[in-house]
């Protein structure tokens, strides 16, 4: 996947490859519900060394900007990653139990109407959607992925037509 990463931006429709897109595109993170909204594509390799890599790009929407990099791509150790979500999961869980708290006893204004019960039971489902997560092991049917990737690769053409603002000057 990581020799040729734009065959996999643009092959739409490459015939015989459903297993491998349908595989590629459960690895997105999205984004859509953003102005100027980044491309973001995470993966984890087990090869000499198991990592995770994250590989974003995104271009200018009607003038709006980030001041992050337009296009990049990191790879951590796979055990380094998953620690640093467990521990944003806990800060994070931690911080909006302090705030459920503290809305409990009074914090908001008079007109602010929360339900309380409701907002507890979601922060509770929420507190363990982390560890279901890593329980999850998804059903990949390798083979067929990479006789799609194969497919993908070799049908693909230089003059592909890139998206507005798209520059292969761009580096990783």
């Amino acid at each position: 996947m990581t020799s040729d990463q734009d065959a996999w931006y643009w092959a739409e429709h490459a015939e015989d490859a459903e297993t491998a897109l349908d595989w590629y595109s459960s690895h997105f993170m999205y984004t859509s519900y953003l102005v100027a909204s980044p491309y973001i594509l995470w993966w984890r390799s087990v090869t000499d060394r198991d990592t995770i890599t994250v590989d974003w790009r995104r271009h200018a929407e009607n003038g709006l900007d980030c001041t992050v990099p337009r296009r990049g791509r990191t790879t951590v150790d796979t055990e380094t990653f998953l620690r640093a979500v467990e521990e944003f999961d806990r800060e994070l869980i931690a911080a909006m139990d302090r705030r459920i708290a503290e809305i409990e006893t009074g914090g908001l204004a008079a007109d602010i109407r929360v339900d309380l019960e409701q907002l507890r039971h979601e922060h509770r489902h929420r507190s363990g959607s982390l560890a279901a997560a890593m329980r999850r092991v998804p059903d990949t049917d390798s083979p067929a992925v990479r006789e799609g990737a194969a497919r993908i690769f070799s049908t693909r053409t230089p003059d592909v037509q890139k998206p507005l603002g798209w520059s292969e000057s761009q580096s990783v």
